[in-house]
């Protein structure tokens, strides 16, 4: 019902209603006729319309409004969610580099003390069992 934004009473009979579109913004939408029983269900139908689109368009207004108020704080929440993180990940690489690290030096040193030993002589020579 949207699209019908107007509301008319027959000249010849005022418990026939024509329900249509605006001739500028729906210029295509064919017309709907009803006709009460009597005068007071006619005006009751035209109140309902009339009111009933009102309220709806009040209580859609203030959902928009809603809305967009709530926008920029969700705004904020997203991009502090994003920033936390990034920061979560920068601290991750640094914390994987930071071992990354650790383990190589390490094995450094392990090739070193290898190597070390193996070129040192043998203070020790093997026995001869002969």
């Amino acid at each position: 019902l949207e699209c019908y934004t107007t509301i008319n009473r027959s000249p010849d009979d005022d418990r026939v209603l024509e329900l249509c579109g605006d001739a500028i913004t729906n210029p295509d939408l064919r017309s709907f006729y009803f006709q009460s029983a009597n005068m007071d269900d006619s005006e009751a139908w035209t109140k309902a319309l009339l009111s009933d689109r009102h309220s709806a368009l009040k209580d859609e207004r203030e959902a928009y409004r809603q809305v967009c108020e709530s926008f920029p704080m969700q705004l904020q929440e997203c991009s502090d969610m994003i920033d936390s993180a990034e920061q979560k990940a920068h601290d991750a690489h640094k914390e994987t580099y930071k071992v990354r690290s650790a383990a190589e030096e390490s094995r450094r040193k392990v090739i070193q003390l290898l190597r070390d030993a193996l070129e040192q002589p043998n203070p020790n020579p093997p026995l001869d069992s002969a």
